[in-house]
């Protein structure tokens, strides 16, 4: 049987899931009643933590609380500042992947703002509580903004795939895509696997054909181990063919803070430090 003190903290982490729900964020202000006083001390027990001292806060109740993405330092901009700041994100994310605002969920912060985006539309169909205003609305309707996803379209044949390897290894002079690249990358991961189920005499859909034409293009079946600066290197490269530049946004997950190291590596280079 739970205790207390253990059903009042489940009831205020239920009541912070509906409160982003409701506003797509979980900055709730201190003043604004108990809520606030909770998420203020959930706060406080993180930063002890964090400062190697003994906090009340639970290792359950912190797995929760990252879980729903929390925000354990607290954001001084204004809510609308910081949607505003994902649009702009967003905005930069259109340019630069022609046209698309399909940002995986994935993607980072900017991935899980557009969803919560299409969440908060939803809401608002329903006639429920929504953060979604008329004006943010119309922000998002003048970028052709997609408030439901596309269905996904057939899954490409292994012909199709073979001839984006060969582009790739045309382009790229190898046929090591990272399995972090997109769907062809986890295509050559399968390609792999179905190599070494055929070696192992277990059951394996890789046929002769298929085989012969990997073997052709000197298809490496296994992979080589890179150093992890090496397999961001690979995995700048890819971008830069992708996107025509290197310029990759911090928050959009390892590489973009790997390309972030990188230049300020430089820069301390520079000034001799």
């Amino acid at each position: 049987m739970k205790e207390r003190l253990d059903i009042v903290w489940d009831t205020k982490f239920e009541e912070l899931q509906a409160f982003k729900n409701a506003h797509g964020h979980m900055n709730v202000p201190q003043k604004s009643g108990p809520l606030g006083r909770w998420v203020s001390e959930q706060r406080r027990k993180c930063r002890l933590l964090v400062e190697g001292k003994v906090s009340p806060l639970r290792d359950e109740r912190l797995a929760k609380l990252n879980g729903i993405n929390f925000e354990f330092k607290l954001s001084r901009k204004h809510p609308t500042v910081l949607w505003d700041t994902r649009f702009q994100e967003l905005k930069e994310f259109i340019k630069v992947n022609n046209g698309d605002a399909n940002v995986p969920k994935k993607f980072g912060i900017l991935g899980r703002w557009v969803s919560n985006q299409r969440k908060q539309f939803h809401r608002l169909n329903a006639s429920k509580q929504s953060s979604l205003s008329n004006e943010r609305l119309a922000k998002l309707n003048g970028i052709n903004f997609q408030f439901k996803l596309q269905t996904q379209p057939p899954i490409p044949s292994w012909d199709v795939r073979f001839q984006e390897l060969k582009e790739f290894t045309k382009v790229n002079g190898h046929t090591n895509v990272s399995k972090t690249s997109g769907s062809l990358g986890i295509w050559v991961s399968n390609q792999r696997i179905r190599f070494h189920l055929s070696k192992e005499v277990k059951a394996s859909s890789l046929m002769d054909e298929q085989l012969a034409k990997l073997i052709g293009i000197q298809f490496e079946f296994q992979r080589k181990i890179l150093t992890p600066w090496d397999t961001r290197f690979q995995e700048l490269k890819e971008f830069k063919n992708a996107h025509g530049h290197t310029r990759v946004n911090k928050q959009s997950g390892q590489l973009g803070q790997w390309v972030s190291s990188q230049q300020t590596q430089f820069r301390l280079f520079h000034e001799g430090k």
